[in-house]
């Protein structure tokens, strides 16, 4: 229970109590002529502010702050501009985490994958994907079954970094506030409408890549043309299995330019949490979390030593591995995942069996995207006209509708109950690739049975006449 929810949120109030960081952003920057201080005397301000909230309380940090958040506020003026009260902070100094090998790379990367999951190994490579992205400058996109787990690996690395925020169906100028941070994890893109996704693809071209710097876009500074640093974000798109929702033209791989797509390595896990996570319920969390207090502190120790440049670089043990993709882009930020996966192996064959994890998930991945014309072909195969193939893009739509468009008398026909029965089966396959090739095979056999069906009645018209 180490890495539960409530036990790093417990955790993370007390340890960074007296900061405000990232999370706490509620506004991008902002210009305040005047403000009012608590004797209701008006005093000239002029200057660029960034708004924070925490606790119910919003402060006003210099526009400088962003950059180096999260800072610790020694000092503020309470002032009110415009009706609303704020915290004015007049004295701030940027808060640093001690850098300190409390653990090594393989130990950091073990506690980090605590908890049981029928995948182990897509789970450490989870692990590896956010740790590489909070490290280095990298980009991923990652898909899965929504209960993989991806999203908590986030929010714990989140909560105890302080590095790493998420956000779903953002929009642009959301975008373009959280671009201090270290890793924005862009949770759901499907339900973003077509303008605001042309803005939100040209901020994703910018910095997948791997541009220092960025030119606003949203309106809010439009024509202004304020450049923003991008130099240290780490982008990582997450969204579930193509097969979680009815379009798939919305879905990423089918909206986003090739460029986009050249620019973040792509990965599908599956396989679920083995936890009962309801054992907090029954745990002390207070006591536990001071129980393990000096984990938790060796875990943001450990992270601030490893993303020095020239720590990781020193430890390297330097396994022999070949390029993982033919895009040179990909790889750039492969190679960054590759160097953590060298750090966390013992041994040559422990790092292939991590390399040939993540080639399984880029395969998976790939198989995945091919996975709604698949369905299509064998929706023709079953005889499908058109006008009802508009509504069948996953094997559960196909079911549904053989299910509602057959008669009794046909649904007792061994035939149909064959099929039936097969496509229940591909739909409880975890593996893309696995179903694909099942497809295929069903798709050839119905080729097949079609050939010779016309070559029986092709003899049998010779004989005729």
């Amino acid at each position: 229970m180490l890495l539960h929810y409530q036990a790093v949120d417990t955790f993370r109030k007390e340890y960074f109590k007296n900061l405000l960081t990232d999370e706490h952003l509620i506004e991008g920057e902002k210009f305040f002529k005047k403000y009012l201080d608590m004797e209701g005397d008006e005093t000239e301000y002029n200057k660029f502010v960034i708004v924070l909230q925490k606790d119910g309380i919003k402060y006003l940090a210099p526009s400088e702050c962003k950059k180096i958040l999260p800072i610790r506020v020694d000092r503020t003026e309470k002032v009110s501009i415009s009706g609303e009260a704020y915290l004015k902070i007049d004295k701030y100094s940027p808060a640093r985490f001690t850098p300190q090998k409390v653990m090594s790379m393989k130990e950091l990367v073990n506690t980090l994958a605590a908890f049981n999951h029928t995948e182990p190994m897509q789970y450490k490579v989870d692990v590896m994907t956010a740790l590489t992205q909070i490290l280095s400058k990298a980009f991923f996109r990652k898909s899965s079954v929504p209960s993989f787990g991806k999203d908590s690996t986030i929010a714990t690395l989140g909560s105890l970094s302080y590095k790493a925020l998420t956000i779903e169906n953002p929009t642009i100028a959301k975008l373009e506030m959280l671009s201090s941070t270290k890793l924005l994890a862009i949770n759901e893109l499907n339900d973003i409408g077509k303008a605001e996704w042309k803005m939100i693809e040209q901020f994703l071209l910018a910095v997948g890549a791997f541009k220092e710097t960025y030119t606003k876009r949203s309106r809010a500074t439009q024509g202004v043309g304020e450049i923003i640093d991008i130099s240290k974000l780490s982008v990582c798109l997450m969204y579930n299995d193509i097969d979680c929702y009815e379009d798939p033209e919305k879905y990423f791989d089918f909206r986003a330019t090739k460029q986009c797509k050249d620019r973040f390595p792509a990965l599908r896990y599956f396989g679920n949490f083995d936890v009962d996570f309801n054992e907090i319920d029954s745990i002390n969390i207070d006591a536990f979390v001071k129980k393990h207090w000096d984990t938790y502190v060796a875990i943001i120790r450990t992270m601030a030593y490893y993303s020095i440049p020239a720590n990781m670089m020193k430890e390297l043990k330097h396994f022999k591995v070949e390029p993982l993709h033919k895009s040179n882009r990909w790889n750039n930020s492969l190679n960054k995942l590759l160097r953590i996966v060298d750090l966390t192996s013992d041994t040559q064959e422990e790092f292939d069996s991590y390399t040939n994890t993540i080639k399984q998930c880029m395969g998976e991945y790939s198989a995945m995207t091919r996975y709604p014309e698949l369905v299509q072909r064998l929706a023709i195969h079953l005889k499908l006209k058109k006008e009802d193939r508009k509504e069948v893009n996953r094997l559960q739509d196909l079911l549904y509708w053989l299910q509602t468009n057959t008669t009794e008398k046909d649904k007792m026909k061994d035939s149909h109950k064959a099929i039936v029965s097969t496509i229940q089966n591909y739909i409880s396959m975890d593996s893309f690739i696995v179903v694909e090739q099942m497809i295929k095979e069903l798709i050839s056999k119905f080729e097949k049975d079609k050939l010779v069906k016309q070559k029986s009645a092709s003899d049998l018209n010779s004989k005729h006449w």
